[in-house]
């Protein structure tokens, strides 16, 4: 039996014409029945009448626009009729708001062109954001040798770390984050050294852990360069306000106060793209500050917070700057960072050791 598609005409009109599709031959063909393929019958577009117009393309709507352009038109409450093919009806209204049809539907077709153009477009994450967890590796080595760690198959570092103070206490008195030697004596270095020190292998593991992954979200937004350079400085800043806003005598040591940092400039980067993008790593900073970095005897959260609003300030100068000098970003901008971030420290527990 031949298939047949045809869609209602109006009423008062003649039916539209037929027009018949396929290939074979009549069933009186002489051809066998195997290489017969089946009729198939469409109904050919027509207009509906003198006052009727059509507005679609020539061969017809396509693809979505069969279902958002008549939908336009009927959200305006202008009259419309769809004739034709199921596949490519042709799209008619009345000659009197064809004007008015014709600019809708053009202002609905460019509205996604214009859409794209208001939309900033984010850009694209950084393909070795791996490479900022590397300033975890200096935090890892230090609380090795800070336990006694002396690597026999690099006997050229032994001078290096015999450099250092014997025993962890002296590690704590001589490069922790002594609020009243940072404010009377200006000893700031501390507030570098001091995160690179732990209390133990529980506080070490901790840090790390979540380190690497806000390390690697902000390594993906701004370059790992950047991410080092940010999450350090933030940290160090976030040190020397705690130790400002601390009344009383505190020594405090770890990389949280650099975790938040990250956080914080994570939030602060994004949010200049897209503001909505800069609740998810603020809620992060939060639910870690609540869970992990507000309760305990020990726990230093003036820091982490302080680490946080230093990091978002940070993220946001760098994503300003950036848009500015957009060779910031660039491989050069990324190495320098990188160098940067590892020369800090090392002048620091320089400093701190003469």
């Amino acid at each position: 039996m031949a298939l047949a598609e045809r869609t209602p005409s109006a009423q008062g009109q003649d039916a539209p014409a037929f027009r018949l599709q396929g290939q074979g031959r009549p069933q009186g063909s002489q051809t066998s029945r195997k290489g017969r393929l089946p009729w198939r019958m469409q109904a050919l577009p027509r207009p509906l009448g003198r006052y009727w117009v059509p507005v679609s393309q020539a061969g017809g709507l396509k693809g979505d626009d069969r279902l958002f352009w008549p939908l336009v038109l009927d959200a305006l409450g202008l009259p419309r009729w769809l004739e034709g093919p199921r596949r490519s009806p042709v799209l008619y209204v009345p000659c009197l708001v064809e004007k008015l049809a014709r600019a809708e539907l053009e202002d609905f077709a460019a509205e996604p062109e214009r859409a794209r153009l208001r939309m900033a477009r984010p850009p694209k994450a950084h393909p070795y954001a791996a490479w900022a967890l590397l300033i975890l590796v200096p935090v890892f080595l230090l609380h090795l040798a800070r336990w006694g760690w002396r690597p026999e198959a690099l006997p050229f570092l032994h001078p290096l770390l015999d450099a250092f103070p014997g025993q962890p206490s002296a590690w704590t008195a001589g490069f922790g984050l002594d609020t009243v030697r940072v404010t009377l004596f200006h000893e700031w270095p501390r507030a570098c050294t001091a995160l690179f020190l732990h209390a133990d292998i529980q506080h070490l593991a901790g840090n790390l852990v979540f380190s690497c992954l806000f390390l690697w979200l902000l390594g993906r937004a701004c370059g790992p360069g950047w991410a080092m350079l940010l999450t350090l400085a933030g940290g160090l800043a976030g040190n020397l306000v705690d130790a400002w806003a601390r009344p009383l005598p505190v020594t405090s040591i770890g990389f949280s106060t650099a975790l938040f940092a990250s956080i914080g400039a994570l939030s602060g980067w994004t949010s200049i793209v897209d503001r909505a993008m800069a609740v998810p790593p603020l809620a992060a900073g939060g639910a870690l500050l609540a869970m992990l970095g507000s309760e305990g005897e020990n726990t230093d959260y003036i820091a982490h917070m302080a680490g946080l609003a230093c990091g978002m300030a940070f993220g946001i100068a760098l994503r300003m700057a950036c848009r500015r000098q957009p060779g910031l970003a660039s491989p050069i901008g990324q190495a320098l960072a990188t160098l940067a971030a590892f020369v800090v420290p090392l002048i620091c527990f320089w400093l701190r050791m003469h």
